[in-house]
């Protein structure tokens, strides 16, 4: 028994510390780091997924909606927050 309670509280322990860090790093991606600036979907703020959303679900559309993106928000989008070259 003592080996299985060790497991569960090892599983909840690992799962809280994965929350708090996925928390931390969305509070930070939205509000603390300087490309919180931008403007921007925020959800392309957290994560490569909607870029990953709209080049692969929808087959290739990031290029069209960055023409849309531009027209909602202006010139100054949020840049890829993996991207070296934010142009």
């Amino acid at each position: 028994m003592d080996v299985a309670a060790s497991l569960v509280k090892l599983c909840i322990s690992s799962c809280l510390l994965l929350l708090i860090y996925v928390v931390g790093l969305a509070v930070y991606r939205l509000y603390l780091s300087p490309l919180a600036r931008f403007p921007g979907p925020k959800l392309a703020a957290l994560s490569n997924w909607y870029e990953f959303y709209y080049d692969v679900i929808l087959q290739g559309k990031f290029t069209f909606h960055i023409n849309d993106l531009h027209k909602q928000y202006g010139m100054a989008l949020h840049p890829c927050l993996t991207c070296a070259d934010a142009s």
